[in-house]
């Protein structure tokens, strides 16, 4: 029987923890954390080879005790963020945790405080507090998250320093003029 080589493991949550964008789900981080944990003894041994705390890595293992409905969510990435998972755990039945996954898995990060807020003061169903939240959200304001390399980002920030507008205003005004030249097409 082969010997278990830890490398692998603290590779993968090294390269995945602290991303906002990772290549591995966090079902797959999960399972290289609990190997870790086995292996060391602790989450706190386990921890300090990755470099996160022993309640990060509790957080961590907390997706492989959730029920299958909702690692299936994670695993497809509909649920994709370790503070997300973290407030569905903290419903203690199953069923309610499956109703919150489904609910959530659309939301942001910020909706989903909000709604758990509602659910925990208000004591409105995970749905209602749903389609209240998003009642409430404002309307056609969108982000749009974009990557540039240096050379692009170069030259958005001189053509907007020559225009005397925001960086962001420059792109802006470029999308809507490329929007209406299709438009028009």
């Amino acid at each position: 029987m082969k010997k278990y080589d830890p490398t692998k493991d603290i590779a993968l949550v090294i390269a995945n923890s602290r991303k906002k964008v990772r290549p591995n789900t966090l079902i797959e981080i999960a399972e290289a954390l609990e190997r870790l944990v086995t292996h060391y003894g602790s989450m706190t041994e386990a921890g300090k080879r990755v470099d996160l705390s022993a309640e990060m890595v509790r957080e961590f293992l907390t997706v492989l005790k959730l029920p299958l409905e909702v690692r299936e969510l994670i695993a497809e990435r509909k649920i994709d963020k370790i503070d997300i998972v973290r407030k569905i755990a903290a419903l203690e039945d199953p069923a309610q945790q499956n109703t919150a996954a489904v609910a959530l898995s659309s939301l942001t990060s910020d909706e989903v405080r909000d709604v758990l807020r509602l659910v925990n003061t208000a004591g409105v169903s995970i749905e209602e507090a749903k389609r209240i939240v998003m009642e409430a959200k404002p309307k056609g304001f969108h982000i749009f998250m974009m990557d540039f390399d240096d050379e692009e980002y170069k030259g958005i920030l001189l053509a907007s320093k020559k225009l005397n507008i925001k960086p962001a205003e420059l792109v802006r005004n470029i999308v809507r003029s490329w929007l209406k030249d299709r438009e028009s097409k």
